[in-house]
C-alpha cells in the first residue's frame, strides 16, 4: 500500500528531474531514477515528477516511490531498461566516478496530468521541491491504459 507522507501545510513532494528522465518516467519507460543517495523519506510515497526550470519547470504527474536500493555496477550493465542511460552509462556526467555510490529509485504506477502544470521553483532547489496541488479543475491526472505500466 501507498504511504501518503503530507508535507507541512498540504504540501506534496516533488522531485526535480531533467525534462527527458521525466517523460520516460511518467510514460513508464523508465523505471529507476539514478541517484547518489538513498533517500529513504519518501519511499512507499506518490510522488510528483517536475521537469528544471531548463526544461520548462512543470510536473508531468506522479509516481509511485517503490523503493531505493543500492546498486552494483553489474546491476546497472545487466538494467540499461530500466535506467535508460545507455550502455554507455559509467561516463554519464551523473555517474562517471561514483559507481560506488549509486541508488536506483525504483519507480512504479506512473500517473501523468494533462495539462502539465508550470510551478515556480526556489532557487538552490536541485532534487527536492513541493507544491500544493490545484483543484482537478487545472490538471487532472489521465488514467493510463488498462494494458500499460503497473497493469
Amino acid at each position: 500500500p501507498q504511504k501518503k507522507r503530507p508535507l507541512s501545510g498540504g504540501r506534496e513532494p516533488i522531485l526535480i528531474v531533467r525534462a527527458a528522465p521525466a517523460a520516460q518516467l511518467i510514460a513508464g519507460e523508465k523505471t529507476w531514477e539514478i541517484r547518489t543517495s538513498s533517500h529513504k523519506k519518501h519511499v512507499g510515497s506518490r510522488i510528483w515528477i517536475r521537469t528544471t526550470k531548463q526544461g520548462g519547470g512543470k510536473v508531468l504527474g506522479s509516481v509511485h516511490f517503490a523503493a531505493g536500493r543500492k546498486v552494483t555496477a553489474a546491476e546497472m550493465d545487466t538494467n540499461v531498461a530500466c535506467h535508460q542511460l545507455g550502455a554507455g552509462w559509467r561516463e554519464s556526467q551523473y555517474c562517471k566516478d561514483k559507481t560506488d555510490l549509486l541508488w536506483a529509485w525504483v519507480m512504479a504506477e506512473p500517473q501523468p496530468l494533462s495539462p502539465a502544470v508550470a510551478v515556480e521553483s526556489t532557487p538552490g532547489q536541485v532534487k527536492w521541491s513541493s507544491w500544493v496541488p490545484r483543484s482537478s479543475s487545472a490538471a487532472a491526472p489521465v488514467a493510463p491504459p488498462a494494458d500499460g505500466p503497473g497493469r
